[in-house]
């Protein structure tokens, strides 16, 4: 009966993962969204206190952007396809902040250079 159960939960689990789009067994996707979601912590509480979101905020659109990147993932350039999907949702989750900021406001200069913000 229970082997029946997890069967049907493991099913279930990968159902969703494929309806989201992702290609990789439910695990591995699950276990980048917890890293997301933590690299989405760890950069809320380096930030400056002036410029924190809530935490609501940081968790979800660290999921959001975790959620891109690992879609992104077998997509990439540059050798990041074979780094793990883990690592790759957990920086997404890390930088989920920075990158929103440049998002919304459409600066995607690099922050350093001639046509950067803060260069010199």
């Amino acid at each position: 009966m229970w082997d029946a159960k997890l069967r049907l939960l493991d099913a279930v689990l990968a159902a969703i993962a494929l309806t989201v789009g992702f290609i990789a067994p439910w695990p591995e996707v699950l276990a980048g969204l917890c890293f997301s979601l933590a690299g989405g912590f760890v950069g809320m509480v380096v930030a400056p206190p002036i410029e924190r979101l809530g935490f609501f905020n940081t968790m979800s659109l660290a999921l959001v952007i975790g959620l891109l990147a690992g879609l992104w993932h077998p997509h990439a350039a540059f050798g990041i396809d074979e780094w793990p999907l883990q690592l790759v949702m957990g920086l997404a989750g890390l930088l989920s902040r920075p990158v929103a900021k440049k998002a919304a406001t459409g600066d995607w200069a690099l922050p350093f250079g001639k046509s950067g913000g803060g260069g010199a």
